[in-house]
C-alpha cells in the first residue's frame, strides 16, 4: 500500500528528529556523574585503606 508506506515514511523521519547523539551523550553523562557522586564524597571522609599484614 503505498500511501500508507509513503505516510509511515514521513512520520518516522519526523519523528527521528527528536533524537540527538549530542543530547543522548550528555544526559548520559549526567546520569553517570549523578550516580558517581556519592561515591566520589565518601573517598573524602573514609579512613584510608591499609592492606593486610602492613602497619
Amino acid at each position: 500500500d503505498a500511501p500508507l508506506r509513503q505516510a509511515l515514511r514521513r512520520q518516522g523521519l519526523e519523528n527521528v528528529q527528536r533524537f540527538s547523539w549530542e543530547i543522548s551523550a550528555q544526559r548520559l553523562s549526567q546520569r553517570i556523574d549523578a550516580l558517581l557522586e556519592p561515591a566520589e564524597q565518601g573517598k573524602h571522609h573514609a579512613a584510608p585503606e591499609s592492606s593486610p599484614g602492613k602497619p
